[in-house]
């Protein structure tokens, strides 16, 4: 089998561009994976996440709203194959572009594993809707086995991850003007916006612990800044996908959680100390994550106890939560909330050790 390629050098070793469709994508016996397994204890790579491969096959397959529609349904970034069995390049025009000789040799997956078996599956259930599906494609010509799990370390670890920050807010602005707008609308995925007017309105409102201190897009990114839009963003989330915040007007929540968070500085006053904050988790991933999970139980708490929810009735509850004091919060105590780490697992623990001392009983309650 022959395809037309584009050849390049770099460094002595010729890769290849192309394009490859499920002719050759499509079969497991030619493009392969390097995977460990009790069989091949020489493999540098994981098995396929079954559940990543699944989430590929539908978003080809275009099943499911989120995708937004069929124009969607494109994946324009390359994979990454090897032939470890130098293959034959016949130029057409010029030394550059011509036609690969494939026939049956095998190619390593170095880069797109996920891609590959995502499409791989999608094109065995539903072969007639990916003909002519083609992925652009850089083969790489007569790398070894270390040289290929050199250049998979490479690119899983050293590559940078792409911020998702300000694509966040182009999506939110734009909800009811797009087809994936209206997906997310119909999924009742639209609190991103609401999210975002809240962490604008906290970073830039003075007198509460928050201003300047949510780390937004842009080059004037502030010093002073503890965590990112994103985890404040998914820190919120709890919040406002369910009642009665999801329906509560934003204006309202922005002083709920102003007032929340004035009355856990007011607690604990030495965590929000300029210049100190650094030295504590309150105001960092793990930290923000549990408060705004634990911020629905404290404010039905006051709701039960009067009938306007003030600074001053949240931070006499939050009293109870806090008895450990700023001490609790501070980095380097390994006995503290720095303890569980910022992983789902760590804030769970640290959301269930803080609900725990919170007081239920009816007196104090005021039923």
């Amino acid at each position: 089998m022959e395809i037309p390629a584009i050849r390049q050098v770099q460094n002595g070793k010729e890769l290849f561009q192309c394009f490859l469709g499920a002719e050759v994508l499509g079969n497991p016996k030619q493009v392969v994976a390097d995977a460990y397994s009790s069989a091949n204890r020489e493999g540098y790579q994981r098995e396929a996440v079954d559940s990543r491969v699944r989430a590929f096959s539908n978003y080809l397959l275009r099943r499911g709203e989120e995708y937004g529609g069929d124009q969607l349904s494109i994946c324009p970034n390359s994979l990454v194959l090897n032939a470890r069995d130098k293959l034959k390049f016949a130029p057409v025009q010029g030394d550059n572009m011509g036609l690969l000789e494939l026939g049956e040799t095998k190619l390593f997956e170095v880069d797109g594993q996920h891609r590959i078996r995502g499409f791989q599956r999608a094109v065995d259930e539903e072969p007639d809707t990916l003909v002519g599906f083609k992925f652009p494609c850089v083969i790489v010509n007569g790398l070894t086995r270390l040289d290929e799990a050199l250049i998979f370390f490479l690119i899983n670890t050293k590559q940078a991850r792409v911020q998702t920050d300000l694509c966040q807010r182009i999506i939110a602005q734009n909800l009811e003007q797009t087809r994936m707008g209206e997906a997310l609308l119909a999924q009742g995925k639209d609190w991103m916006k609401m999210g975002l007017k809240i962490i604008d309105a906290l970073n830039n409102q003075p007198g509460q612990p928050w201003h300047g201190k949510i780390k937004t897009p842009g080059p004037a990114s502030r010093r002073s800044s503890f965590v990112t839009q994103n985890s404040f963003l998914m820190s919120l989330r709890p919040i406002l996908t369910t009642e009665p915040y999801r329906s509560t007007d934003v204006e309202q929540i922005i002083a709920l959680l102003t007032r929340y968070w004035c009355a856990i500085q007011q607690t604990l006053p030495a965590c929000f100390v300029e210049g100190e904050q650094k030295n504590y988790i309150i105001q960092k991933s793990a930290g923000v994550m549990a408060l705004h999970q634990i911020f629905p139980t404290v404010i039905e708490r006051a709701r039960l106890k009067g009938t306007r929810i003030t600074q001053d009735m949240l931070a006499g509850i939050l009293e109870y939560m806090f008895e450990d004091r700023e001490v609790y919060w501070a980095g380097k105590n390994d006995q503290g909330a720095a303890a569980y780490g910022s992983s789902h697992k760590g804030v769970r623990i640290l959301v269930n050790q803080l609900t725990t001392k919170l007081p239920d009983n009816p007196a104090f309650i005021n039923l």
